[in-house]
């Protein structure tokens, strides 16, 4: 998988930790994969992820969550939509 985060104006904008969960809208659920610790805006990579994380993030079952110093149980989170 293919990533970019892109992000200003947090309340502390030192990104820890960029996760993608499992988890349906108002759920949380486990990590699917750790996208980036330490953070910074325009970050970009690449990840390998199981064929259940890509089955859950196609079906709107997965969210982002983006961690700071401020707000260690996430200060942004965010179902994934997969656009066409």
């Amino acid at each position: 998988m293919a990533w970019r985060i892109t992000y200003s104006n947090l309340a502390n904008p030192k990104v820890v930790i960029a996760d993608i969960h499992y988890g349906k809208p108002g759920k949380f659920g486990p990590v699917l994969v750790r996208l980036c610790g330490p953070c910074r805006p325009g970050q970009h990579g690449v990840k390998r992820i199981r064929a259940s994380g890509v089955r859950a993030i196609l079906d709107g079952r997965a969210f982002i969550t983006l961690i700071t110093d401020r707000n260690p149980n996430g200060e942004i989170r965010g179902q994934i939509a997969v656009r066409p």
